[in-house]
């Protein structure tokens, strides 16, 4: 029991220590991934654990990744994230700079007479790793051979009384040049070079197999959507990592986009919506544990934001940290101040540019009593998002109506 005031309530999975402190309603499915992972065999494919936004994937992997690692060193587990990366590339790179960290820890059991082919192959991934880090894109190295042999031969013209000298000499060169050229390489190549880790940790610890966690694969391309080409790419380079007898490939996706990638990704774990009375005890977790047991919101308050967060843990500590910063200097808050923070918020949103554009269609679609808006644009640089508004899966540009903002802004002033 302490205070933390920056890890209270936030929405992203908490730093190593807390991790499993904070950890709250998932013990079943907790069970279920580590006797799975207990009894794995060689899996060719992609492990999913799956459910809908804001439901809580992030913080259950890193805890499963943490309990994987505290059973007697069985597995080496390595994280990377695809959130709005961009592309398949930056997340391949990432993977590989993370298994040549393990190298030298690996190689630490090297025996004595074997350690010089191992520095070898630790030098080559060297190389490999600053190609990869972009430390320099294009190396050339130029060696240079040259030989020259002289012939010489000597004489005499004429009567010995007047004899002249003469020297007959010859020469040849032979040079030889080699340039080496070092290049970026391809996605391709890159999942080749993950794989010629995996070979070496295999034959260095054959015993700890390697867990790589890719989240928030489908996010990959954040702005551009699911569907982007990117995040099918992505799952075909990692299928060729899954592939390899020391690895194990896990990934998060929203349930709506495991369900069109059904025949590439093994249905690992579900992760259904939270049921309220988890939400109540998730948000006495966070009190007990980083505000002295301190309480925050009264009853009433406490039970308006679990109900309109719909089992969505983000939406749930994110509606309690917004609650607890507006509020600091006079909690705990009560359902009356939660109103009064909402209609704030609303204000403020009335006078950023990003929202003033949105708000007349979602204020036409709530006196049309209308449960969805449609909106088009980016909404992702906007306070709107997962307040006001939360995305309707596989439909774009549609967004659900948060019903405690939509009341606020039906009884808003025009």
């Amino acid at each position: 029991m302490g205070r933390d005031l920056v890890n209270l309530f936030n929405v992203n999975p908490p730093p190593e220590p807390l991790l499993a402190r904070l950890f709250v309603g998932r013990d079943v499915e907790m069970e279920l991934a580590l006797d799975a992972l207990a009894t794995r065999s060689t899996a060719n494919e992609i492990l999913a654990v799956h459910g809908e936004m804001r439901t809580g994937k992030s913080h259950f992997v890193r805890v499963l990744l943490q309990k994987l690692a505290a059973r007697e060193g069985a597995w080496r587990t390595v994280t990377v994230m695809a959130n709005h990366r961009g592309g398949v590339r930056p997340v391949l790179d990432d993977l590989f700079l993370a298994l040549w960290k393990l190298l030298p820890v690996a190689l630490d059991k090297v025996p004595a007479s074997d350690r010089h082919l191992w520095e070898d192959f630790q030098r080559d991934q060297e190389q490999r790793r600053r190609l990869v880090a972009g430390e320099y894109a294009e190396q050339s190295r130029e060696t240079s051979q040259g030989t020259t042999a002289t012939l010489e031969a000597k004489g005499s013209v004429g009567p010995s009384s007047l004899s002249l000298g003469v020297t007959d000499r010859a020469e040849s060169r032979h040079n030889e040049a080699e340039r080496t050229v070092l290049r970026a390489p391809v996605d391709a190549q890159v999942v080749e070079w993950i794989r010629d880790l995996l070979d070496a940790l295999r034959d260095l610890e054959a015993q700890r197999p390697v867990l790589l966690f890719v989240d928030d694969l489908d996010l990959l391309e954040r702005r551009r959507g699911a569907e982007g080409s990117a995040c099918a790419d992505l799952v075909q380079r990692l299928l060729a990592i899954a592939t390899h007898p020391h690895a194990t490939v896990l990934v998060t996706v929203r349930t709506a986009w495991f369900n069109g990638h059904d025949k590439e990704l093994n249905d690992f774990v579900t992760l259904r919506f939270f049921d309220d009375d988890v939400l109540r005890a998730i948000y006495q977790r966070h009190v007990d544990e980083l505000y002295e047991a301190r309480p925050v919101l009264d009853e009433s308050a406490l039970d308006l934001v679990v109900r309109e967060s719909n089992g969505q843990v983000g939406m749930f500590l994110k509606s309690c940290r917004d609650l607890f910063q507006w509020g600091y200097k006079r909690l705990p808050l009560d359902e009356g101040a939660v109103a009064d923070f909402v209609d704030a918020r609303l204000r403020d949103f009335k006078r950023m540019p990003e929202c003033v554009a949105h708000l007349p269609a979602i204020e036409a679609a709530l006196r049309a009593q209308k449960l969805t808006v449609e909106l088009k644009g980016d909404l992702h640089d906007t306070p709107l998002l997962y307040t006001v508004l939360q995305p309707v899966p596989n439909q774009a540009d549609q967004y659900l109506l948060n019903p405690l903002w939509s009341r606020a802004l039906l009884r808003a002033k025009p």
